[in-house]
């Protein structure tokens, strides 16, 4: 069945993080990697043997405003069923270009969205065939310097607004190009699904294959833990509590490449072991 457009677009959203290159150096480790997890993300390794901990900080404030329009389709309640006016979405740019705070409002339409979700859920080929580029909400989009859920309660009264929504950037912008999402203790879709999470024997595995790839300069493995707290920092307002979030949350590792753009060597080396959900490169 069709999936409702305006939950799309939140997951969608979800996936257009940034990224860049972070660093932490230290002596030689004598833990496994369960050990290393275990001690916290203050512990002190060397790259060569084990990944690194999440950097410490910072934790992101600013991010982005996404304001959802409504189409003739839609079932949100604040449309009553008529499609956003080109007046309305005239209106709409130019108060946005007006808020304190918000900048580079730019327009999204159904094409760009269709594309950005396909991408995301390129290996759930289920969920691609059953959801059409008409699902696809157009909006509008702006950066934010810092994140105001009240400003975006605001928002979603407007006419011709089917629902705003204002959520953090993701802690690992600027920290690392690239994603090696682990399969959590639940999942519902995809490589992992019907299985639990990956195993210290298979996260051990997979990341002897990345620090043996060229080009991969540096690996931070993120807990679960920090991965929920990320979670919960990007949607401040979730009305998902942490325990839920955590089911469906596994560990990652996160790298900082010589070559950002290729994440072809990534997929080929780690095609064939088991434990990872997805490859996913940090924008």
């Amino acid at each position: 069945m069709r999936l409702r457009w305006a939950v799309v677009a939140l997951t969608t959203a979800l996936a257009t993080s940034g990224v860049a290159a972070a660093s932490a150096d230290v002596p030689a480790g004598m833990k496994t990697l369960g050990e290393t997890v275990a001690n916290g993300v203050d512990a002190v390794m060397e790259q060569g043997d084990s990944p690194l901990p999440p950097p410490k900080g910072p934790w992101p404030k600013s991010g982005t405003l996404s304001v959802f329009l409504c189409s003739k389709n839609s079932t949100m309640p604040s449309c009553h069923g008529r499609a956003t006016t080109a007046e309305q979405k005239r209106r709409l740019e130019k108060l946005l270009k007006r808020l304190p705070g918000v900048s580079r409002v730019r327009f999204v339409n159904q094409d760009e969205s269709f594309r950005k979700f396909r991408e995301e859920f390129r290996h759930n080929t289920s969920l691609i065939a059953a959801t059409l580029k008409s699902d696809m909400p157009e909006s509008f989009e702006a950066k934010v310097k810092v994140v105001n859920a009240k400003q975006a309660n605001r928002l979603a009264k407007l006419p011709g607004v089917a629902s705003a929504h204002e959520w953090r950037t993701d802690f690992w912008l600027g920290k690392a190009h690239a994603q090696v999402r682990l399969c959590a203790p639940r999942n519902d879709q995809g490589a992992c699904q019907g299985r639990g999470q990956t195993t210290d024997l298979e996260r051990d595995a997979i990341f002897e294959a990345l620090r043996n790839l060229e080009g991969v300069k540096k690996i931070y493995l993120e807990p679960r833990e920090h991965a929920v707290r990320n979670w919960r920092n990007i949607f401040a307002d979730s009305i998902f509590n942490s325990k839920t979030i955590a089911s469906v949350t596994g560990e990652s590792f996160h790298l900082v490449l010589a070559d950002p753009s290729n994440l072809t060597p990534i997929n080929a080396a780690l095609k064939e072991l088991s434990g990872v959900e997805k490859v996913l490169r940090h924008r």
